[in-house]
């Protein structure tokens, strides 16, 4: 009886850390993918604001783009 009390101990707690791995895994991707889509908010946030708008030429279309000191320091106030 002690021998079986044994082997099940030992596949209980090799499925626990199996599991206890998977999730470990998963956590550490969703922090990972969570932390990507909060800098690309802050990236869309920033170029949003900080914008500069001139008139092609050579087009004649309205360009805008980021006015770049303005938003490296609206990233950098973000902590990117």
């Amino acid at each position: 009886m002690s021998e079986q009390n044994a082997i099940i101990t030992v596949v209980v707690s090799a499925t626990l850390l199996a599991i206890a791995l998977i999730l470990q895994s998963r956590l550490e991707k969703w922090l990972e993918l969570k932390e990507r889509q909060l800098k690309n908010q802050a990236v869309f946030e920033c170029g949003q604001v900080a914008k500069v708008e001139w008139q092609d030429r050579v087009t004649g279309a309205q360009v805008n783009e980021p006015y770049k000191e303005a938003y490296l320091k609206c990233l950098q106030d973000k902590g990117y």
